[in-house]
């Protein structure tokens, strides 16, 4: 049975080019599909005969059984037509399947009709058009047009469930992606106002004892603020620009603590078009900064590095503060954010883990596929 054409197909064609070529592909495979049957049909009529077969005998049985298939083609396109105002794979009344019932009756006893009507031309009927209407009825009403009613029901229907089935697991992955990115804008517009609010408070800290200092701690939160709303449109920033925000922060914190402070940024050059996720190492080195050095009066070192491994890129920011976990380590905003954004970034292709090294400090690695930003000369999955 051939592949009936799509029910939008009975529509006027499309005016895109791709709509065109669709409608085309679809008629071919329809007319093909009945060509297929009319070929088989012939043959098994020519395996029937048990004396020598001549070539017009070939030839006659060959068009008789082609034009009674295209026409059952044409008859077709009304089971087609009704199908398309009554589907039945949609939960279908009894009204539903009664009509069809009576509609395949109908069809098919036009189909017979039709194929006794083309005999003469062919043929010299021995019978005149009733009786042979007659025993036409008789051979292939059962077995043969009405079978080939259902069955282009079941397969339009078929292809229908088929594709309403697809339909919904685009529509279902539209709404993942869609709430994946809400989920994500949520947690950066929770970080943005927790990375302000703290900062504000620096610069609160230091206004009556400092003011000098807190102006220029002002000024720099200006020019940071407007890097980040530059930045905050993507989800993904390459790590160059990651590094360059980073060292914005570092150097508010810097007027903070002045000496107390010592950071090491070591990033191979190579990976600085790797992308990352926007804003990924800002809380950690705030974490760092506020958990591990803050309450020491010598301050201390936090040391930031990228590397690649394979397909792999690792971040990590390492101090050496004390070294000890709190009641709430890795439950902060800062970590939690971190935690969540890779998650809903990268699934099961990333991982985030905080250690407390036995000789000090802590330590927050980053593992994520590795890849490059848009334009890079470099082609993602490795280093020349």
């Amino acid at each position: 049975m051939p592949i009936p054409p799509h029910e939008e197909h009975l529509a006027p064609a499309p005016e895109s080019d791709r709509g065109k070529r669709g409608l085309r592909r679809s008629w071919i495979l329809y007319l093909g599909g009945w060509t297929l049957i009319g070929l088989y049909m012939a043959s098994m009529d020519l395996m029937a005969i048990r004396t020598e077969i001549q070539a017009e005998s070939v030839l006659r049985i060959l068009g008789m059984n082609l034009v009674q298939n295209y026409g059952w083609a044409v008859l077709s396109l009304g089971t087609l037509a009704l199908l398309r105002k009554v589907p039945l794979h949609q939960g279908a009344s009894v009204k539903a399947w009664t009509l069809h019932g009576v509609a395949s009756l109908v069809i098919t006893c036009a189909g017979i009709a039709m194929m006794v009507s083309v005999v003469p031309l062919f043929y010299v009927p021995k019978l005149s058009f009733l009786p042979r209407l007659w025993r036409f009825i008789q051979q292939y009403f059962h077995y043969c047009y009405l079978v080939y009613y259902w069955g282009v029901v079941g397969l339009h229907e078929g292809i229908a469930v088929y594709r309403r089935s697809k339909e919904r697991e685009a529509t279902a992955y539209q709404l993942e992606a869609k709430l994946a990115q809400a989920q994500l804008r949520a947690l950066k517009m929770q970080l943005n106002p927790h990375f302000l609010f703290n900062t504000l408070n620096a610069v609160s800290a230091l206004l009556h004892s400092d003011p000098a200092t807190a102006d220029r701690m002002l000024v720099k939160l200006g020019s940071l603020l407007h890097l980040s709303l530059e930045q905050s449109r993507e989800q993904e920033s390459s790590l160059e620009q990651e590094i360059a925000f980073l060292e914005g922060y570092l150097e508010i914190e810097q007027l903070r603590f002045g000496e107390r402070l010592k950071v090491r940024i070591e990033v191979p050059k190579p990976l600085l078009e790797a992308q990352v996720p926007t804003f990924v190492l800002q809380p950690l080195v705030e974490n760092a900064i506020k958990h591990g050095l803050a309450g020491r009066a010598a301050g201390g070192t936090i040391h930031i590095r990228a590397r690649q491994e394979g397909r792999r890129l690792f971040l990590e920011v390492e101090d050496n503060g004390t070294g000890i976990p709190g009641a709430h380590s890795g439950t902060g905003i800062g970590t939690r954010n971190t935690k969540s954004r890779l998650v809903q970034l990268y699934g099961e292709e990333q991982s985030f883990d905080l250690k407390f090294p036995a000789t000090g400090g802590a330590l927050a690695q980053i593992s994520l596929p590795f890849s490059l930003s848009k334009g890079s000369p470099i082609f993602q999955g490795g280093m020349p």
